[in-house]
């Protein structure tokens, strides 16, 4: 990534990842909910969104850290966030 690069790059993957989660984590969290008794339903929605969240903050840390380690190697920004959406399961951005 670099100053000039555009859009193109990344907002499609930006997208994918939007609909997957809202595709995923409203059925994941009703199937919590139901899958206890009605006593436990706001048990199961907290856990269901507090591992929901440090999932998002690990991520975001891990994947920080895959960036910064290769830039530390001598690599660009480009090759890092390329190594982080590999590690991430996606194709790293188009060149």
């Amino acid at each position: 990534m670099h100053a000039d690069t555009g859009y193109a790059n990344v907002w499609w993957r930006l997208a994918v990842v939007g609909i997957g989660f809202a595709l995923t984590m409203s059925p994941l969290t009703g199937a919590a909910i139901q899958s206890v008794s009605p006593q436990e339903g706001g048990l199961a929605s907290g856990v269901s969104s507090t591992t929901r969240q440090i999932g998002a903050v690990l991520g975001v840390a891990v994947l920080g850290a895959v960036v910064r380690t290769r830039e530390s190697g001598g690599a660009s920004f480009e090759e890092g966030l390329n190594s982080a959406f590999v590690a991430a399961g996606e194709p790293g951005p188009a060149r």
